[in-house]
């Protein structure tokens, strides 16, 4: 049976993985998933504070059909996501926007290459502000950043980033992490 590759990449709101994913799947060519695409059929914690300051428990993010998702492309078999209604089609690659990277056991046995974005976090709350802005307006804006004090300690990841095959400077531009990504895939596969 053929085995396909899959690459992780992870990192905080507002790292960039999103953007990553998208701009290496149109370069190479590749099949792609979004964590976030299977939240409305997951189950994650109620209170990410909670959660955090009760120890990170990462097994209480149930990613199950997302994990299918995983195993079936990597099986070289399709995938229909019934939340976007769509049949994605194995690829060689397979690029996977997973923001807990390897500490996600569900989901990271799959993965064969984790890529961590470590973005400081003034730049990713910049990135969440322009983002939230342009989707809902000032509103849930003034929410996030009542929050943001309290919740920032989530954002730094130095977990997730230890456990990763690589980590890019998240300052740096896309094209320059395409790059890299392209020669690390190059060099190992």
């Amino acid at each position: 049976m053929t085995y396909n590759i899959l690459i992780g990449i992870s990192g905080c709101s507002g790292a960039g993985k999103t953007t990553l994913v998208n701009e290496l799947s149109k370069k190479l060519n590749t099949a792609k998933l979004h964590w976030d695409d299977f939240d409305e059929i997951s189950i994650s914690p109620k209170n990410y504070l909670n959660w955090y300051q009760q120890g990170q428990d990462y097994n209480s993010f149930n990613y199950q059909e997302m994990a299918d998702a995983l195993n079936k492309l990597k099986s070289n078999q399709k995938y229909h996501h019934p939340i976007l209604n769509l049949i994605i089609n194995p690829t060689p690659i397979i690029l996977v926007d997973l923001p807990l990277g390897a500490k996600h056991i569900q989901t990271a046995e799959f993965i064969d290459f984790f890529i961590h974005i470590d973005t400081p976090l003034d730049l990713a709350l910049s990135r969440q502000i322009i983002k939230i802005c342009k989707r809902n307006g000032y509103g849930e804006l003034v929410d996030y950043l009542i929050k943001y004090p309290d919740i920032r300690e989530l954002f730094k990841m130095d977990d997730v980033k230890n456990s990763s095959d690589l980590v890019l400077d998240g300052t740096l531009s896309i094209d320059t992490h395409i790059s890299k990504v392209i020669q690390e895939i190059k060099f190992k596969y």
